[in-house]
């Protein structure tokens, strides 16, 4: 497994990454996990469309209906991200962690 050989995770740095977006610390949130303010602002937008709808009643997420892509689409934007973290990790000798 890649974990064991001194490798992230490919949650790794999801919670740093998100608490540097909240305090608008974009580079330190793409450094510590690319998908992190991505799936943030996701969650950001989805929460304020779902407010919004219980404060008028108006159905603002019609075009949003939960499907298979819901489970995809976050799944594919943290592999990706990890993916830059590893690479890059790699590239600059940080990972493998010996």
């Amino acid at each position: 497994m890649l974990i064991d050989r001194g490798w992230p995770c490919p949650g790794c740095g999801l919670t740093t990454a998100f608490a540097s977006t909240a305090n608008g610390q974009l580079v330190a949130a793409f450094q510590a996990q690319a998908a992190g303010p991505i799936l943030l602002a996701a969650v950001v937008l989805l929460a304020v469309a779902a407010a919004v709808e219980l404060a008028t009643g108006r159905d603002q997420l019609r075009r949003f209906r939960p499907g298979w892509w819901c489970v995809i689409a976050p799944i594919l934007v943290i592999l990706i991200g990890w993916g830059i973290k590893a690479y890059i990790g790699w590239k600059t000798g940080m990972y493998p962690l010996r």
